[in-house]
This record gives structure tokens, C-alpha cells and sequence, in this order.
């Protein structure tokens, strides 16, 4: 049960979210699943933000797309879209091994050769060069941390990737939308004909912000 003043916040920071949520309504058939409050550390305070988690079913498998806020370059909390890598597919889950690369490292080229969605972009709070990276299925989620291990961004893999009492769909979350002022140029992107691509695809195109039109200049 929710306290009185945690229900008030919920329904403030709703007002915020909310638009997200009925955009996201009109463009897929979405069953909400999940709503809850997570407390942002912030030096000086801590700011409390809300997270929506909803199911899509596409392909003949459910998918799961995360709504949250994060911090942009300009220093503000902004609702953004984020995509799950686990699918239930035929009553099994399956887990896709999602690479978040901005540590400065480069993903390895049987990575890039592998993926199902390749995206490279320049990072807007480093201002260097960044990549998504989703490799094709495996049937557990100890094989999938396996292979993300070695080459995922240090922070990202300690708060999305390892092991933790969380619900099976939220893993390896890689957030799909941008702002234009963040800055974050599109240098190449790759989709397979996969089902979870094809909606990383989908959602890109709707929600980072000028990537389909414009790229990173050389």
C-alpha cells in the first residue's frame, strides 16, 4: 500500500509522464503493467521520479517498454522511452544481450557483425563516440550477462545487467528516445529482420529526435 504523500507525488510527477504514456498508447497496443517510484540521488537532495513499465505484443511475442526520466545536458529530468531485452515468445522468455558501449571502449567486431540492431552515435553528456548494441537471443539470462559482460558500459552493467530481485522484464534496458538539444547525432544504424529490431526500429524513428534525417558530420 502507497502513503498518502507517496500516492500526491505519483499523481504530480503523472502529469509529467503521462503524455509519454498516451503517445506510446496510439502507435502500439500497450498493457500497463508496472508503476512505482524511484529516488534519484542528487548532491544537495534527492529527486523523486516515477517509472511505467508496459507489455506490447508484436510478432507473436510480448515485449516490454519502460517509460523513466533521465538527466539531460542541461541539467533537467525528462521523461524518456526505453526498450527491455527479454521477449516471451511461445510461453519462454528469451533474453537478448544488450551492450550499452559510451565507456569508452569499442564493441569487438563479431559484435558488430553479429547484432540485430546496431546504432552509433555521439554521445551528448561525454561528446564521443557511442553505440547500442543487440545481439541475436539466447535461452538465459546467465548466457546473455555472459556475453555482455567484457564490453558493456562498467555503470550500465552494474545497475541494468547483473543478477538482482527485479521483475523478468526489466533487463538490459537501452533507452530508444532523445531530445534534439541533447545532441545526439546518428552516425550509422543497422536493423535485422528480428522481431525485437524491427521494434527497436519502430520506436527510434518515432522518438530519438532527427536521427532518420540527419548524421554525425565526419
Amino acid at each position: 500500500m502507497l502513503s498518502v504523500r507517496e500516492r500526491r507525488l505519483i499523481e504530480g510527477l503523472a502529469e509529467v509522464m503521462n503524455a509519454r504514456l498516451l503517445a506510446l498508447s496510439t502507435m502500439l497496443s500497450i498493457r500497463p503493467i508496472k508503476k512505482y517510484i524511484t529516488r534519484v540521488k542528487l548532491r544537495g537532495g534527492v529527486v523523486t521520479s516515477l517509472v511505467y513499465w508496459v507489455a506490447t505484443e508484436r510478432d507473436g511475442c510480448e515485449f516490454y517498454v519502460k517509460i523513466y526520466r533521465k538527466w539531460g545536458v542541461d541539467g533537467v529530468l525528462r521523461p524518456v522511452v526505453g526498450l527491455s531485452h527479454v521477449a516471451l515468445c511461445n510461453g519462454r522468455l528469451l533474453y537478448y544481450p544488450a551492450i550499452d558501449v559510451d565507456g569508452g571502449k569499442t564493441p569487438p567486431k563479431k559484435y558488430v557483425e553479429q547484432a540485430v540492431v546496431y546504432w552509433e552515435y555521439t554521445s551528448a553528456a561525454k561528446g564521443r563516440r557511442a553505440w547500442h548494441i543487440v545481439l541475436p537471443p539466447v535461452p538465459t539470462k546467465s548466457q546473455a550477462i555472459k556475453l555482455m559482460r567484457r564490453y558493456d558500459d562498467n555503470r550500465h552493467l552494474k545497475y541494468a545487467h547483473m543478477p538482482r530481485k527485479a521483475d523478468y522484464f526489466d533487463f538490459a534496458v537501452l533507452r530508444v528516445s532523445s531530445y534534439a538539444h541533447w545532441r545526439e547525432c546518428v552516425a550509422e544504424t543497422r536493423f535485422s529482420d528480428d522481431p525485437m529490431a524491427r521494434l527497436h526500429k519502430y520506436l527510434r524513428y518515432i522518438y530519438w529526435a532527427g536521427w532518420s534525417r540527419h548524421a554525425c558530420e565526419d
